[in-house]
């Protein structure tokens, strides 16, 4: 399997949560008054409920970005699988209790306003693909197909206006920039480091600071 059908199948799993989310947004809007008074009902069951998909989601998050970060370390030879995934599962989780704050208010709250309902729709969405997904051994962005679900739940809501936003705006261009810079960069360490070709590099490098 190519680069090129992974970052199919990753577009792909992006807007099957998007239009996912925002067909299960019309329907909790359309039965809010039910589930409402479902949830009453039955709090304490519900609260277990939800916090067991927020368990399983990071979960799916640790199978995902762990491996994502330490794969090339363990194909260039440097750790071992298990040695991999250990050392990885641990900073990935140093990460999450240090800095994941930022990333937590985003989702959580500057995109647009979830219920528990439909923070919970999200949740689920976002795990089953990312599993299903991991099950076939097909790396996906889950931050990515977890912000799609949020932005598919506030279109339910507020149509397109909710693209109009400025934190929209933002992720997007950041999803277009990242790659682009992550190859550029690459391709700058290969040429200093294993070609010794220091003048392509700091024509790359006056390029970029000039951006």
């Amino acid at each position: 399997m190519d680069g090129n059908s992974v970052r199919i199948r990753c577009s792909k799993k992006q807007i099957i949560a998007f239009v996912f989310s925002f067909v299960a947004g019309k329907w909790i809007e359309k039965y809010k008054k039910k589930l409402s008074l479902l949830h009453e009902k039955n709090t304490r069951i519900f609260l277990l409920f939800v916090i067991g998909i927020g368990f399983l989601e990071s979960f799916s998050a640790g199978m995902n970005n762990a491996a994502n970060a330490v794969g090339l370390l363990v194909g260039a030879g440097v750790l071992s699988t298990s040695n991999g995934m250990l050392l990885g599962g641990i900073f990935a989780a140093l990460g999450a209790m240090l800095l994941g704050g930022g990333t937590i208010e985003t989702n959580g709250k500057k995109i647009t306003a979830l219920s528990l309902i439909q923070g919970v729709t999200v949740s689920i969405t976002s795990t089953i693909l990312v599993i299903v997904a991991l099950l076939y051994g097909i790396p996906v962005p889950m931050t990515q197909i977890t912000t799609s679900g949020i932005v598919g739940i506030g279109a339910s809501q507020q149509g397109v206006n909710i693209f109009r936003r400025n934190i929209i705006k933002k992720i997007v261009a950041i999803w277009v920039v990242s790659p682009l810079l992550s190859l550029v960069i690459a391709y700058t360490f290969f040429k200093f480091i294993i070609e010794n070709d220091f003048y392509t590099s700091l024509a790359i490098v006056s390029v970029l600071s000039e951006c």
